[in-house]
């Protein structure tokens, strides 16, 4: 259930046998972003995982990597996997379990978008949260942060351009 809520594998770190991978077909060539995940949660849907919890790997992106794509499209592309994974599994996980990864899923993508200032999205993604239980307090919070970091970028060059005159 953790790795339906959030992908915290990074796939440089990432060790197992090449047959197992070869039996769940490789990783999906037709998703330009989330393939890792999308293998990790086939993998984690027939045979148990493990973490070690120490730094073993420094990740970085560029900013012409996949992982640089828009938030939007991410959450868009990442969430598809996500709700196909949750279709395979939903009886052994249950509706209630099934709720709680969609909202808490949702409520990522939410506050992601919210930190980059993109609203409209943002607000859908909340509503999506809001309809799998979110309160509406946590939701308004981080709408309401999502407003003022896209007014603050919109208006700091205004104010504070023209106090440079």
């Amino acid at each position: 259930r953790r790795l339906l809520r959030y992908n915290y594998i990074a796939t440089p770190t990432v060790v197992c046998r090449r047959d197992l991978l070869s039996s769940l077909g490789g990783f999906r060539v037709d998703l330009p972003v989330g393939e890792d995940q999308d293998m990790w949660l086939r993998i984690a849907e027939r045979h148990d995982i493990a973490l070690v919890d120490e730094y073993l790997v420094d990740v970085f992106m560029t900013a012409g990597s996949l992982s640089a794509l828009s938030k939007r499209v991410q959450a868009e592309l990442v969430m598809g996997i996500v709700r196909s994974s949750l279709d395979r599994n939903r009886e052994r996980l249950g509706e209630a379990a099934v709720k709680e990864v969609v909202r808490e899923r949702t409520f990522s993508f939410a506050a992601q978008l919210a930190a980059a200032g993109d609203c409209a999205p943002c607000a859908r993604w909340l509503l999506a949260s809001m309809r799998g239980g979110l309160s509406v307090p946590r939701a308004a919070r981080v709408l309401g942060g999502c407003v003022v970091r896209r007014a603050s970028t919109l208006f700091a060059p205004l104010l504070f351009g023209a106090r440079r005159r």
